[in-house]
């Protein structure tokens, strides 16, 4: 009975690990501190997302043509949270994947970069 009580609570966080259920907010798993890079979306930018401990983020992003911009928000119910815009966050395998609340086609994969 012990063990079938362990199985059942361990499973949210198999399921975690696997990428198939979006980031809990609180606490922030340790997977998702850190910083991250990747290249795509519809903008067809470089990003660089990095997340602290304290779940605050700062994403650097680089567009084709030069142009820079650096947003600042949040790690909230499994999101990364901006003033203009929310992406869930999920561990797939080795790679982290953002995808952007609203529009799930707009999405990219993530390395850890440290």
């Amino acid at each position: 009975m012990k063990r079938r009580r362990l199985t059942t609570a361990a499973l949210p966080l198999i399921l975690a690990i696997v990428g198939v259920v979006p980031l809990a907010a609180s606490p922030i798993s340790g997977w998702a501190v850190g910083t991250f890079r990747g290249h795509g979306g519809l903008n067809n930018a470089d990003i660089e997302p990095e997340i602290s401990a304290d779940a605050n983020v700062v994403t650097r992003s680089w567009r084709p043509g030069g142009k820079q911009s650096e947003s600042k928000g949040d790690l909230r119910d499994g999101k990364l949270v901006f003033n203009e815009e929310s992406f869930y966050i999920v561990r797939r395998g080795f790679h982290t994947m953002l995808s952007r609340v609203g529009n799930p086609t707009d999405h990219l994969d993530l390395d850890r970069w440290n």
